[in-house]
């Protein structure tokens, strides 16, 4: 499995689009966080954490989506994942085996982001940036936001080995996607009008409170849909 694992990933590391969505995201954040300057009042440090932690979860769900679609479902259009399945493969296997390539296609490119912005904030003295990336919240987002990625991943792997309709599977969970954005500045518009001041780190608590409670959803639908998951299940969605 661990060949299959690295052909999947080095063919997603070779393919065009997700090469200029990497490059997009890395010069749109470095350029995004060096604008901001060294300036350290409370509303600059605000627009600054929200950036960061809206970046940081808008790249996985992007990447996410990108990744998703080269593997799982074009697998899928292709007929390879009912042929390796006739090949006696265990579909547990199958499902590990796409969510590693997945979490892993993921989890990179946002570690490599995070050192960009590290060194970005040291060489230029961002100091809102530094504040955001030595606070000790991080820390324990990044443990919530990880295992949110790999939960994430594995629920829309699955959705999409039983689904019958892949093309609006695929357009429904694009569209999702690109509607995070949007609803997250909404949000965040509407508290501002209603007078609600976040602070630094009440900032970090309401995502790593919400992180917690996604993980824990996620957790339980992942255990029973994968419980009562069977190889017949995933092959009669075929049969569209």
């Amino acid at each position: 499995m661990l060949d299959i694992t690295k052909v999947y990933m080095k063919n997603i590391f070779k393919d065009f689009s997700f090469l200029i969505g990497l490059t997009i995201l890395f010069v749109i954040s470095g350029y995004t966080f060096f604008r901001f300057g060294n300036s350290i009042e409370p509303g600059i440090v605000f627009v600054v954490q929200t950036c960061f932690l809206i970046i940081m979860i808008y790249a996985f769900l992007q990447l996410n989506v990108i990744s998703i679609d080269l593997t799982v479902i074009s697998d899928k259009a292709s007929g390879r994942c009912e042929l390796m399945l006739a090949n006696k493969m265990q579909l547990d296997v199958m499902i590990k085996m796409y969510n590693q390539i997945n979490f892993l296609i993921c989890l990179l490119p946002i570690i490599f982001l995070n050192i960009e912005l590290f060194f970005l904030s040291i060489f230029f003295d961002i100091v809102p940036l530094k504040l955001i990336l030595f606070n000790p919240y991080l820390i324990l987002f990044y443990c919530l936001f990880i295992l949110f990625m790999y939960n994430v991943s594995k629920f829309f792997i699955v959705l999409c080995l039983i689904t019958k309709k892949l093309g609006l599977f695929r357009r429904t969970f694009s569209f999702g996607v690109f509607l995070f954005l949007p609803a997250f500045i909404l949000i965040f518009n509407l508290m501002r009008n209603l007078g609600i001041v976040l602070t630094q780190n009440s900032l970090y608590i309401i995502f790593i409170v919400s992180l917690f409670v996604l993980n824990i959803i996620l957790i339980f639908i992942n255990f029973t849909t994968q419980k009562s998951l069977t190889k017949e299940k995933i092959i009669l969605s075929f049969k569209q």
